[in-house]
């Protein structure tokens, strides 16, 4: 989910191989299930900090997964055929 100023600093979050909560930079808007391979600059307590955009991305099938079900829900109308009283 993303923060207040996220879109504004170009900053997306993740997560590391142990869980921990990763911000980075990125022009590229990713999709949930995508990987991105990063450079670590800072660390605290609770998350770590990529300055950098990201050295590598793969494209997964859970992305695309989620990819067409965003679709699906924009493009999605309803008509009610009961009569009304």
């Amino acid at each position: 989910m993303p923060g207040r100023k996220d879109d504004a600093t170009l900053r997306q979050s993740g997560r590391a191989r142990d869980f921990n909560l990763v911000h980075f930079v990125s022009e590229e808007r990713l999709r949930p299930g995508d990987i991105a391979t990063v450079t670590v600059t800072q660390a605290a307590p609770h998350h770590l900090v990529a300055e950098n955009p990201p050295n590598a991305v793969r494209r997964t099938r859970s992305g695309d997964v989620w990819e067409s079900a965003q679709a699906s829900t924009e493009t999605r109308t309803f008509l009610s055929l009961t009569p009304r009283p």
